[in-house]
């Protein structure tokens, strides 16, 4: 069954995964409670999606999806679809990944968060974690756990 959960970051910088149910409006609860217990919201800039990027691949997982915040040409939007398509079949990804991090920097300012959201895909377990710019995290739990443990707990923040 797919959660939603929040990522956050601890007093020890170790990332925490608090799940919680938008349709209830627990999202202020959790919010709260990430308050009371000093943990501090993680929230993805360009740069940040960059790494998150190079880890899926590195963690042999897939990235299905980027979403942006504005509206871009469909002509531009397009070749990053390609570029991703080219990660994802050509045995030689690193290309293609430096590749697609220059056509990110072309859409966005690296400290901004011009970047909604990204899909990361396991074809294995046939399961996509859709990571938010505000650290919101929307998948089945387990997945979501491994994304946190594989990806993000390697990420130099």
């Amino acid at each position: 069954m797919e959660s939603q959960a929040k990522l956050f970051f601890n007093s020890i910088q170790q990332i925490e995964l608090i799940t919680y149910n938008y349709s209830q409006n627990e999202y202020r609860k959790v919010l709260e409670y990430a308050f009371e217990n000093n943990l501090k919201q993680i929230i993805f800039t360009t740069t940040i999606f960059k790494k998150l990027i190079e880890k899926t691949y590195e963690a042999d997982l897939y990235l299905a999806e980027i979403n942006f915040m504005e509206c871009l040409d469909e002509q531009e939007f397009t070749e990053v679809k390609d570029l991703i398509s080219e990660i994802n079949v050509n045995k030689k990804k690193r290309i293609f990944i430096n590749l697609l991090g220059k056509e990110l920097e072309r859409f966005a300012n690296s400290e901004s968060i011009d970047i909604k959201s990204i899909v990361i895909f396991d074809k294995e377990k046939r399961q996509k974690v859709e990571l938010y710019n505000n650290g919101v995290i929307i998948g089945e739990l387990d997945e979501m756990k491994r994304i946190k443990d594989l990806i993000l707990s390697r990420i130099i923040w």
